[in-house]
């Protein structure tokens, strides 16, 4: 690599998508999680999410869905809201194991990759998921390694059907992984499973000179930002649409303000100020 991680890139490994999104998003939140360990709430979408990715690993895996409902039902402890919320995702896990069964039937695949948890070192080369040299992890939810030389990566969101440059970061980040992984590979095919939408939307394929290149200086220039970020004394809270989702209103002295009759300002660097 022409570019290398900041020392406070290196302090703060292992790095995952989530990590360096949140630090960039909201540096609190990161500090809360990540340097304090602090708990966070949980919600009922946040619990059906998982309970969704749960049923699909077990669908991928062959079971039927009411099967991998029962599983699912079983290993998170789902209460009837938490089912009762899951109705919505289920035709669109049904559309989904349709689509994958009639992928399978067409495609020659070397190899089926089902939350395939891999690593890399400050290096980006490959790494244990839980290695102590490990600096950046991620798990593959759904990939297909094709004879062909591609490798074909899905991830699900149970969130919002959204433009995939919300997601860029990942789909990059997530081919940087598996090329280290499958250094044989010439192309990079990641796509997003919108659930609720019963939608795959594939990305553009990345070679692996793209990948090895530019992608890898973007990845080091992210990683270093967030870095930065997250290395912050006295970090505030920055107010977004994030906020709905997050499991730290509740400490968070922007939401406990504005529930005092505080008004909440953004301000052009996107850092949330507080205007009496």
């Amino acid at each position: 690599m022409t570019e290398t991680f900041s020392e406070a890139a290196r302090a703060l490994a292992p790095w995952s998508v989530s990590k360096a999104k949140l630090a960039k998003t909201c540096p609190l939140a990161w500090k809360l999680k990540y340097r304090d360990h602090l708990p966070e709430v949980t919600t009922l979408p946040t619990r059906v999410g998982t309970a969704a990715h749960s049923v699909l690993e077990h669908v991928e895996r062959g079971e039927t869905i009411e099967a991998a409902l029962e599983a699912a039902r079983l290993e998170h402890d789902l209460s009837s809201d938490e089912l009762t919320g899951m109705i919505p995702f289920l035709a669109g896990i049904r559309r989904f194991a349709e689509t994958i069964a009639e992928f399978r039937a067409r495609t020659a695949i070397a190899r089926e990759l089902c939350e395939e948890r891999l690593g890399l070192d400050e290096n980006l080369e490959p790494a244990g998921f839980s290695d102590d040299a490990t600096f950046f992890r991620g798990a593959l939810d759904l990939g297909f390694v094709l004879e062909d030389g591609r490798i074909a990566i899905v991830d699900h969101k149970t969130s919002k059907k959204k433009d995939l440059k919300w997601h860029s970061e990942q789909l990059r980040s997530y081919a940087i992984l598996a090329l280290a992984h499958f250094q044989d590979l010439r192309k990079v095919w990641p796509a997003i499973h919108f659930v609720g939408a019963a939608e795959v939307v594939w990305a553009p394929p990345a070679t692996a000179e793209q990948i090895r290149g530019a992608m890898r200086t973007w990845f080091v220039r992210w990683i270093n930002q967030a870095a930065e970020l997250a290395r912050t004394a006295d970090p505030q809270p920055v107010v977004s649409r994030f906020c709905d989702h997050c499991g730290y209103r509740p400490q968070c002295p922007a939401h406990t303000m504005e529930a005092a009759g505080e008004r909440l300002v953004q301000i052009s660097t996107g850092r949330a100020a507080l205007a009496r």
